[in-house]
């Protein structure tokens, strides 16, 4: 069996999507296939990067482009690109393995990406199989043509899908009835993460992680702070662009508890596990959308696997594997209700509660676990042929 892993830029460096595509590939590999990631360009600036290489020790990966790092200057950047796309074709070709069957395995790309791919399945025989883990475009204002086509056609332009949620679930098989899936949720490493230790001389604080893009979460997560009567801290570890940082900082500073909260960004992925392991909640709210449906964030995993307390609410896959066995769950998106699951977090005695939001992660979460569904997925798609 012989996967080629595409459609990710910057291969390894990136949160959500690239986790999810390592771990995914070191399960495969463990599992006896040949598996090889392919990324068109690099988006790292570290120059230092290499074009061709082993990672983690394990996961063969080759930059298309010539140039594997992010080059400043734009007129050599966008001709960079243009290269890695042309070679990205011959490197199509050369890993194309006789006797054997070849896959191609995608994550969810822009509409004439994913055409394109589909063309190349066909035209060198791959199988193309796409992993889909966020519906977008169902919740903007704005109509956008290029999710609208993905969300409408993507299911019949390849061989199979790998979908998170049960919504996706419903809403790619309600296209294509006879569509080959597999579930396959959040995805980590519970060993990995054991091995990491608590941050130490920092304590009583709760913890959010989030990409900026979602600020109003960010707010609703500040708002409930507010109410909390203990006296906890919160941290926000924030990634994204500077000019919305600037105002999630302006928003903390408006508060009379600003001086309880801190902001970071750009943190080591190491630093943040350890984090997680020392916080007396971790904050996953998630707004009462379609997209929040049918999405499933990836940290989940890793904060069911830290061993602190999940404080959340009742929506998307949330009741699929939590309740209030193993997780702070507030009925409703909203600010009060959220904030009285934080203040239960702190004076309650969570060690049961942890431990049983370890074992969901453990048994359902693991990258082990959740690869042998895609390979039964790949196994089933190559044996109809």
């Amino acid at each position: 069996m012989n996967i080629i892993y595409i459609g990710v830029n910057g291969f390894p460096h990136g949160l959500a999507t690239i986790q999810r595509q390592i771990l995914i590939a070191k399960g495969l590999i463990e599992q006896g296939a040949s598996c090889k990631v392919i990324s068109r360009f690099g988006i790292n600036e570290d120059k230092n990067q290499k074009r061709k290489d082993v990672y983690d020790g394990i996961i063969p990966f080759e930059i298309s482009a010539p140039i594997p790092y992010r080059e400043k200057n734009i007129l050599k950047r966008n001709i960079n690109k243009f290269i890695g796309f042309v070679l990205e074709f011959k490197l199509f070709i050369k890993y194309h393995k006789k006797n054997e069957y070849n896959i191609l395995l995608g994550v969810r790309s822009p509409l004439l990406k994913t055409f394109y791919y589909r063309l190349i399945s066909l035209l060198l025989g791959y199988k193309y199989i796409i992993d889909v883990n966020e519906l977008l475009g169902v919740d903007e204002k704005k109509f956008n043509l290029n999710h609208y086509i993905f969300n409408l056609f993507s299911s019949r332009l390849c061989d199979g899908m790998i979908l998170i949620s049960d919504y996706l679930i419903d809403f790619y098989k309600s296209r294509k009835p006879t569509l080959n899936y597999v579930k396959a949720p959040i995805i980590c490493d519970v060993n990995y993460i054991n091995s990491i230790k608590p941050i130490v001389n920092v304590e009583n604080y709760f913890l959010y992680c989030s990409s900026v893009s979602y600020i109003e979460s960010i707010f609703f997560v500040i708002d409930a702070f507010r109410k909390v009567n203990n006296n906890v801290e919160l941290k926000l570890i924030i990634s994204g662009d500077k000019i919305k940082l600037k105002k999630v900082e302006d928003y903390i500073n408006k508060i009379s508890k600003s001086s309880l909260i801190s902001l970071e960004s750009n943190i080591s992925y190491i630093k943040l596990l350890s984090y997680y392991k020392k916080a007396k909640g971790l904050l996953i709210p998630l707004p009462e959308t379609i997209q929040h449906k049918a999405r499933f964030p990836h940290k989940i995993g890793e904060y069911a696997s830290s061993k602190s307390a999940i404080i959340t609410n009742n929506w998307g896959e949330i009741p699929n594997y939590f309740n209030k066995t193993n997780a702070f769950i507030a009925d409703r998106y909203n600010i009060d209700d959220f904030a009285y699951q934080m203040e239960q977090c702190v004076i309650s005695n969570n060690n049961k509660l942890v431990d049983k939001a370890y074992a969901i992660a453990l048994n359902n979460f693991n990258y082990k676990v959740v690869t042998d569904k895609i390979l039964h997925l790949i196994k089933d798609i190559n044996n109809e042929n």
